[in-house]
């Protein structure tokens, strides 16, 4: 007997192991079906946290009923909006609709449904849904909402207690008059929080080092913050962040010390890319293992490259714009597989610029301001489609701003902060803001938000 427990615990250890957005949701079943209470609570941790990506998975489709009421039930899915959970109920809704229609208003009783924009709903109603009882269903829904009834579904809702709904601005520098500055006395150590439901902005314990420029990005619902510059020196030092706890504890140093780098999370590790090393324009990229607190370098981009955008998504790390060591500002897109590791060429952007911010938002790569090659500062927003391979602009800023902090959350671009030029008695020099708005994809357009609370540039924004 004792062996058998061995070999029990053995392959539960391996399963843990093994746990991936296509075969969670199938370890979780057969744990609990089998009373393998570690892994069964490891599955549905591994669920909670990778939500967006499951849904995606054919296995999500073929949940059982009880199941998905108990997961959209949960406080502790990590979405980065309740959108997400209404498009995951639909889709299993609709993958078998004759015998599911029947579920409708109990599926969606568990999706909070007054924090879906009417227009998301409305799109699924125009383009997504061909079944009338469902059509009637969500068409039901939302005259309850507008008609503020509740009758159907709670109008006064909070967000899930993991949703990502607060952004968090790290770091970064102050210069409200084009005079000369001490940097050193004017970088940030740190950081403001804003919850997008709220609207409001709070401080958060600070940093150990402040910095401007350095690499941010969200890991397990934790925030890693490395490299940057402070004064002169670039720094490789590194701290995470703990928002449960409102602690910062420091990670390993880079290799390579960077700055005005790319920071990104990909598959449980970071990865940055490029920047500038000190005395020159750095090529390599290094993996940070979260696990064993290890960075180690991967290989090298086909040129150096700094002040450039870096994000992944769906396995491959996008590099777009910034400056080499021959020219100023790029319009190239390149991707990096680094599984095969290889590069690829994509299409280019429609305005060549460096010293813009990114994020990516329902497939799309968003561009936002920076500076151009004439060295004016660009209010311009554009974006690629990752499934077509394309560029197209939108709406402008209302603030034209270089180095903004950018961020997605809850189905909004929100972009905060940054620089502007300034000219006093002929001296022209560039000045933080604090100005604050966020683009609506739905209806092309830019909203102000409220404002940060001390101007700041060359800061990292995240989400959690």
């Amino acid at each position: 007997m004792l062996q058998l427990n061995e070999i029990v615990d053995g392959c539960c250890e391996f399963l843990c192991r093994e746990l991936h957005a296509s075969n969670a949701l199938g370890i979780l079943r057969f744990a609990e079906a089998h009373n393998c209470e570690s892994l069964a609570k490891s599955a549905l941790n591994f669920v909670h946290a990778n939500f967006p990506a499951i849904t995606l998975e054919d296995e999500f489709l073929e949940t059982p009923q009880a199941l998905l009421s108990q997961l959209l039930n949960s406080e502790l899915l990590r979405v980065d909006s309740e959108s997400q959970v209404f498009q995951a109920a639909l889709r299993w809704i609709k993958h078998d609709v004759t015998q599911r229609r029947c579920y409708v208003f109990d599926i969606l009783s568990h999706v909070r449904m007054a924090l879906v924009p009417v227009k998301v709903i409305d799109k699924a109603l125009k383009d997504d849904c061909r079944d009338m009882s469902v059509k009637i269903a969500l068409r039901s829904i939302c005259r309850d909402i507008a008609s503020k009834r509740g009758q159907l579904v709670p109008l006064r809702v909070c967000p899930r207690q993991l949703a990502k709904k607060n952004i968090y601005i790290i770091g970064g520098s102050h210069r409200d008059t084009p005079r000369t500055w001490n940097s050193a006395d004017c970088i940030f150590e740190t950081v403001a929080k804003f919850d997008i439901f709220r609207r409001e902005w709070t401080e958060t314990a600070p940093m150990e080092v402040g910095r401007i420029l350095p690499g941010v990005s969200a890991l397990n619902g934790k925030i890693y913050v490395v490299g940057g510059e402070r004064g002169s020196q670039i720094l490789a030092n590194g701290e995470v962040y703990d928002p449960q706890n409102d602690i910062w504890q420091p990670i390993s140093p880079m290799i390579v010390p960077r700055c005005e780098f790319g920071l990104c999370t990909m598959g449980g590790n970071l990865f940055a890319v490029g920047g500038w090393i000190g005395d020159d324009i750095g090529g390599t990229m290094e993996c940070y293992d979260p696990e064993q607190d290890l960075w180690k370098l991967m290989g090298s981009m086909p040129q150096p490259r700094f002040s450039m955008g870096v994000v992944s998504f769906e396995g491959l790390i996008y590099i777009v714009g910034g400056c080499t060591t021959t020219t100023r500002h790029l319009p190239d897109l390149i991707s990096y597989n680094p599984v095969t590791k290889e590069w690829t060429q994509l299409a280019r952007m429609q305005t060549a610029r460096c010293q813009m911010g990114v994020a990516v938002l329902d497939r799309y790569l968003y561009v936002v301001g920076g500076s151009s090659i004439s060295q004016d500062i660009l209010s311009s927003v554009e974006r690629y489609s990752f499934d077509e391979d394309k560029w197209t602009m939108v709406c402008a800023l209302n603030v034209p701003r270089a180095i903004p902090a950018v961020a997605a959350a809850d189905g909004l671009l929100y972009v905060a902060g940054g620089d502007q030029p300034c000219e006093v008695n002929f001296y022209r020099a560039q000045v933080t803001i604090n100005a604050v708005e966020c683009y609506d994809p739905l209806s092309d357009s830019w909203k102000n938000c409220p404002d940060l609370p001390v101007s700041r540039s060359e800061a990292g924004a995240v989400v959690v």
